[in-house]
């Protein structure tokens, strides 16, 4: 062993000699320099032994790590000697430049010298670690290696994005920290600043915004407050094309003098008006839904008044949970306004019940939004607190006499056909929608149920009930439910007609009476999540730009839109669909940014960043959602199959396709045993040995659950997974033609032509169309695909990237049949 180091230290003799001290600076720029200050321009033209050199010091693998891990990094798509070759490539290069002193190979493990070169990331999270905060923001002039990038290294890549988001974040972190220690201290100057760095560092932190914009006017320049509000306000439009929160914009407006600011706030409508939740001060938490029960009764009271707009009692919910999080010791006056902007509504109808012995007794006020005026006293009413409905509907019936008269307006039919018949039943369906604007369909549906069970004659907890079978993907329970209430629907108001007609329209696969429906509901209530709903059933018609339009109109931040991320998912979808992927990109980060923990989100930016070709950036979010603890689909095993397919649906990437499409069904296997014999679980296993060429196991597999004749979706389908095209017969078609056997894919085409029933959406012509296409009959492709949209097909992103489709693509006819209409 002696004699093998004296070898070594001879051999090191020799090769050239670092400048003491080798600097990295990684932080905002890159550069290297020696302990004289000279740039080592011999390392900054070699990226890939730049890029090692980084990853040693940094610790990317270790503190010394082998060989294997740093050719899996850097040379993942060579061969094992020609990968190894490139490493001792790499690190001789290094050692000249640098000092052979500085990177050392000794068997299987590279290490860099302890002390032979200083990195600013390294200091920064040292001194950051160490709690000198300011020191450690010294150092942070920028993200890491901003712009680097290198070849044929997508692990290097993805670790490097990973380390750029942990960096930023904890300088992000460590200017708010001493931000707050400042603003404590009661150092207004010093808390201004720290603010400056936090946007500086997390241009889209909107809380620290609002702390820095207080900031200003407590100091009494509030110019300096506006302007710097504006500029915020215009790179989320730019970047974005998104509005401030509410609150921001609130603060912003009081600054202006209560005018309406440039930020897009809505204007409040004296004619739009606001019912919100009547405040418990009963103290007893068993008479909480009361209140709930109060403003839908009273705000479906003012439905009934001609050219009044009400703000749905869904969107009422809705903004109430807002401002209660942000403002909920707020005066009443202070506590309208918000409310206000979130709706855009004039007008506010808000109050209180107590209890009184045995009774219950609700008061009301009816409020100028602006001015915080009360334009009227509601009661007080009384009623037993076991039959509480005379107190309702005493308020009601008031409410809508003053607001006729103040707001000019005439009284139209009164839809009892509507209404609950029983406290019972209206409180049950109050508690129920409340459930069902938060997405919990299963909990809504349980007190939708006890709704109908009290009052069998009341058709709105039936209609809600259809809408929540149908995103459950529970098509047959849907149709049960649309059955019960069409009877009762006919003698009820036109709202409900159209929800009726808009279910019964989806259960059909009959887009454009849907979009019919949707467009009637939003006019009767504008600004509610029906608008929204035009939206997406513009985009289902292959009518992006007017999706787009649509969006653009609705502000996402506030009312129902808050927290809804189908918004997001709408409007990424459009811009796929128009090719506009920077701006999908955008939209993308913006939703994550938004709901960080939504797989959902995270799939928006994989299929961008896949259309635009960014391998890393994909490889990165296939990283991110491993990391994710949440068991929502899409899971890692759906991702990595969409990205796949996304990947070489754009011409790209083929390599990491390949990988991602076996990591797939190395995923999906490794599952417990009892999560693989879950149906749907099931098919995504089949298909994954489909798609990685395992032919003869996926038949086995798909013939099995085609025998089993359970109608399941495609895993990983979030919104809607009925709409997806999957079937199991489909998939044995396009096996049998990918396996020579004409017989028998003749036998399933011919199965699938026969195949009758409903909820089918165009998916039986949809794999007629894809053996098609495998066969190189274009002409027949075109001809089946148009035959699945005419039965029910919607234009879903799963189309476009459908590799059966791959030889087709390009040909006149197929590329006018995906074409964009509008």
């Amino acid at each position: 062993m002696a004699g093998r180091e004296r070898v070594v230290n001879r051999a090191s003799s020799r090769a050239p000699r670092a400048p003491a001290g080798i600097a990295l600076r990684t932080l905002g720029a890159i550069d290297a320099a020696g302990g004289d200050g000279v740039p080592l321009d011999g390392l900054l033209v070699r990226p890939k032994p730049l890029a090692l050199l980084v990853y040693l010091v940094m610790g990317g693998a270790g503190r010394s790590p082998r060989r294997d891990s740093l050719v899996a990094t850097f040379w993942p798509d060579s061969d094992a000697e020609r990968a190894r070759s490139s490493l001792r490539q790499a690190v001789y290069q290094l050692r000249r430049t640098v000092g052979a002193g500085v990177v050392t190979g000794r068997g299987e493990e590279v290490t860099v010298h302890e002390g032979g070169v200083t990195c600013d990331a390294v200091d920064f999270e040292r001194r950051a670690a160490s709690g000198d905060l300011a020191g450690a923001l010294e150092l942070y002039h920028g993200d890491f290696l901003p712009g680097f990038h290198i070849e044929g290294a997508p692990a290097f890549e993805r670790w490097a994005e990973e380390r750029r988001s942990q960096l930023r974040g904890l300088a992000a972190s460590a200017a708010r920290a001493l931000r707050d220690a400042a603003a404590e201290a009661g150092d207004d100057a010093g808390a201004m600043a720290w603010s400056r760095r936090v946007l500086s560092i997390a241009p889209d932190d909107e809380p620290s915004l609002r702390r820095l914009v207080a900031l200003l006017e407590r100091a009494g320049d509030r110019a300096a407050a506006i302007g710097v509000y504006d500029a915020f306000v215009r790179r989320l439009r730019e970047q974005y094309g998104l509005e401030p929160a509410a609150e921001t914009v609130s603060a912003v407006s009081a600054l202006r003098g209560g005018a309406t600011s440039a930020s897009g706030a809505p204007p409040l409508d004296v004619r739009r008006v606001l019912v919100t939740v009547f405040r418990n001060e009963t103290g007893d938490a068993a008479l909480e839904p009361f209140g709930r029960l109060m403003a839908d009764a009273i705000a479906e009271g003012l439905l009934q008044l001609e050219g009044v707009r009400v703000v749905p009692f869904t969107g009422a919910l809705a903004t109430a949970r807002h401002v209660d999080a942000v403002a909920a010791h707020a005066p009443a006056t202070e506590w309208t306004r918000l409310a206000a902007e979130e709706t855009g509504a004039g007008t506010v109808v808000s109050g209180a019940y107590y209890a009184a012995g045995s009774e219950v007794v609700a008061q009301g006020w009816i409020r100028n939004a602006r001015t915080g005026e009360v334009l009227r006293a509601l009661g007080p009413a009384r009623a037993p607190v076991a039959a509480p409905l005379p107190a309702v509907e005493a308020l009601r019936d008031e409410a809508r006499t003053h607001l006729a008269r103040e707001l000019e307006a005439r009284v139209l039919h009164v839809r009892a056909a509507g209404r609950a018949r029983s406290y019972e039943a209206h409180s049950a369906y109050v508690e129920g929608m409340a459930r069902f604007v938060s997405a919990d369909w299963r909990g809504a549906l349980e007190h939708l149920g006890r709704a109908t069970t009290s009052d069998a004659a009341y058709a709105l907890p039936l209609l809600v009930s259809a809408i929540a079978h149908w995103n459950l993907g529970e098509l047959e329970r849907a149709e049960g439910v649309v059955a019960r209430a069409q009877p009762l629907v006919v003698a009820a108001g036109p709202f409900e007609r159209a929800l009726l007609d808009m279910v019964r329209a989806w259960l059909a696969g009959d887009w454009g009476a849907a979009y019919e429906a949707v467009r009637r509901q939003a006019a009767m209530a504008p600004g509610s999540i029906a608008s929204f709903q035009v939206a997406e059933e513009a985009r289902r018609r292959n009518r992006p730009r007017e999706a787009l339009q649509l969006l653009a109109a609705i502000d996402p931040s506030r009312g129902e839109m808050r927290g809804w991320v189908f918004y997001w998912v709408v409007m990424a979808q459009a811009l796929h669909m128009l090719g506009e992927h920077t701006r999908e990109l955008e939209v993308a980060r913006r939703a994550r940014a938004l709901h960080p923990e939504a797989p959902i989100a995270l799939r928006l930016e994989l299929h961008a960043r896949a259309a635009l070709g960014d391998e890393a950036g994909v490889l990165a979010c296939v990283e991110d959602r491993l990391a994710m603890p949440s068991r929502e689909e899409p899971s890692p095993g759906t991702l990595m199959r969409e990205a796949a397919h996304e990947l070489l649906a754009h011409g790209s990437g083929r390599a990491v396709a390949e990988t991602l499409l076996r990591e797939s069904l190395a995923w999906f296997e490794e599952l417990p045993g009892e999560a693989r014999e879950q149906p749907a679980v099931a098919r995504a296993i089949a298909r994954a040995r489909y798609e990685v060429g395992d032919w003869a196991g996926a038949r086995l597999a798909f013939a099995h659950l085609a025998g089993d004749r359970v109608r399941v979706a495609d895993c990983g389908a979030i919104h809607h997974p009925h709409l997806q095209g999957h079937l199991d017969h489909g998939y044995l078609g396009v096996i049998a033609i990918r396996r020579g056997d004409e017989d028998e894919a003749a036998r399933i085409d011919a199965r699938l032509e026969r195949e009758r029933g409903p909820h089918l959406f165009g998916s039986a012509q949809y794999w007629r169309a894809a053996m098609a296409a495998l066969r190189g009959d274009a002409d027949a492709a075109v001809r089946l695909l148009r035959r699945a949209f005419a039965t029910g097909l919607p234009y879903e992103p799963f189309i476009h990237a459908d590799p059966h489709f791959r030889s087709v693509r390009g040909v006149g006819a197929f590329e006018a049949l995906l074409a964009p209409r509008g």
